[in-house]
């Protein structure tokens, strides 16, 4: 196989974000092929008048961007979350307490425990999130109740520019930042009958667990970022061909 002298990169996240990351990477150099694996679709939504909500969850700033009409008493509510972007995204919303901000879910959580021991955290919390969740929140004497603002639809094919590119083994390297990403490119892949062909390919995941999804497949290396994040996503890219 000849040597690609600038990794083309496939980015595998939905259109928003990936328009985003695109323009990053193409300004430190990088060549970037764009196929969303997921679409993101309002979902129409009305909280209920006896919803008990004391404080309020965010796992994504997707959440954030699309909750419409919020009550104002509820910016006014404890709110935990993961990521500063989405901390950030939901002060832009008028949200004034942020209690908390963990790396991940699963960091959000110990958090969740901790406080749930010094018997510090509120009995009812509202998880604002996608009809698909990647974490399923566990506490003791705390009810979570979840409040779906959008769903995240897979794609059902590969475009037949993508399907191209990977059977010429054109692509350096493929970002994961979900395990529902990474699963439907694994099921899209096997469709195709492209698989034999990612022996080239570098795969960079944002989490174990997102790694773990695509780990059926022979892939020449499968990289995870240090930290769950966008930066340390980054970072591995970096480290990779630089």
């Amino acid at each position: 196989m000849t040597a690609i002298r600038t990794p083309t990169i496939l980015i595998t996240r939905p259109a928003q974000q990936a328009a985003a990351l695109a323009g990053e990477l193409q300004r430190r150099g990088f060549e970037t092929f764009s196929e969303p694996m997921l679409e993101i679709r309002p979902v129409s939504h009305q909280l209920p008048k006896d919803v008990q909500a004391d404080a309020l969850i965010f796992t994504s700033a997707r959440a954030a961007a699309h909750w419409q009409d919020i009550p104002p008493e509820l910016l006014q509510k404890p709110v935990y979350t993961v990521g500063e972007k989405t901390a950030a995204a939901l002060k832009k919303k008028g949200f004034r307490n942020i209690a908390a901000t963990a790396a991940s879910a699963t960091a959000l959580e110990a958090v969740f425990k901790r406080e749930s021991a010094q018997n510090t955290l509120p009995e009812n919390m509202l998880h604002i999130c996608g009809r698909d969740r990647a974490h399923h929140f566990d506490v003791k004497n705390t009810k979570i109740t979840t409040f779906t603002v959008y769903s995240a639809v897979r794609a059902e094919n590969f475009t037949k520019n993508l399907q191209s590119l990977l059977h010429n083994e054109k692509i350096a390297c493929v970002l994961f930042y979900s395990v529902r990403t990474a699963e439907n490119f694994i099921r899209l892949s096997k469709n195709y009958e492209l698989t034999e062909k990612y022996g080239q390919i570098t795969a960079i995941c944002i989490s174990t667990r997102t790694a773990q999804a695509i780990k059926d497949v022979q892939w020449g290396n499968i990289l995870t970022a240090e930290k769950p994040d966008h930066a340390h996503m980054l970072h591995c890219i970096e480290q990779q061909f630089r």
